[in-house]
């Protein structure tokens, strides 16, 4: 059962020891088939996060570095947290790419998550960080980007987010916004101008069974 934290946590030289102080009353509580890794995110103020994660699913909790402290409370944390990894409704954690984008594509992919049948009762978190952009006025560079639900809409959820837009950590490179849109586009120059230089190489893995014989 690993412990590990995030380079940006390790960074922070204060809170990485005042985790790994924390981390015997975690060891306590959690299941031999479990890991964890501690994270660190900034907006007005430190925030620790904890994922534990077994073969079945995913949580997450947030906690304030204060809360280290008081181990009696925390012992209740992490008991609380253990607990719905184990008994609960399974989670799953989608990874989105980082993406430069509008207020209008954030509006839409909103949109489209809530509009799936009874995501009120999915437990939906959202994990991000948002950047303004002070040379491209209306557009914002989204990173650290993720979405926590229930297990059962995971596949609804992953379709909003392609269909707003968003690429997902993992997907096959022909599925990623614009990139067969691309392709097609090259390979008809070329088709057209056959003595034209060319100006990119593609390279597929033929072994990939996500490319069929239509691509």
């Amino acid at each position: 059962m690993p412990i590990n934290q995030t380079p940006t946590l390790e960074a922070d030289a204060a809170l990485s020891q005042l985790v790994r102080q924390a981390d015997p009353i975690l060891q306590e509580n959690l299941p031999q088939t479990a890991s964890a890794l501690w994270d660190l995110r900034r907006d007005h103020r430190p925030l620790l996060i904890l994922a534990l994660s077994d073969p079945f699913g995913y949580v997450t909790g947030q906690l304030d570095p204060g809360e280290l402290a008081d181990h009696a409370h925390l012992r209740r944390r992490f008991y609380d947290l253990v607990g719905e990894l184990v008994y609960a409704v399974r989670r799953t954690r989608i990874e989105i790419r980082d993406a430069f984008t509008s207020s209008q594509e954030i509006a839409d992919f909103q949109n489209r998550v809530n509009a799936i049948p009874d995501i009120a009762n999915k437990r939906l978190r959202l994990f991000d960080s948002i950047h303004m952009l002070p040379d491209r006025p209306g557009a914002f560079l989204i990173t650290d980007f993720a979405v926590e639900v229930d297990a059962d809409v995971a596949d609804q959820v992953r379709d909003a987010i392609r269909a707003s837009g968003f690429n997902l950590r993992g997907d096959a490179l022909l599925q990623r916004r614009g990139i067969r849109d691309r392709v097609k586009e090259l390979v008809d120059r070329h088709r057209r101008d056959p003595h034209q230089t060319p100006s990119h190489a593609i390279c597929f893995n033929l072994s990939d069974p996500s490319i069929t014989a239509q691509d």
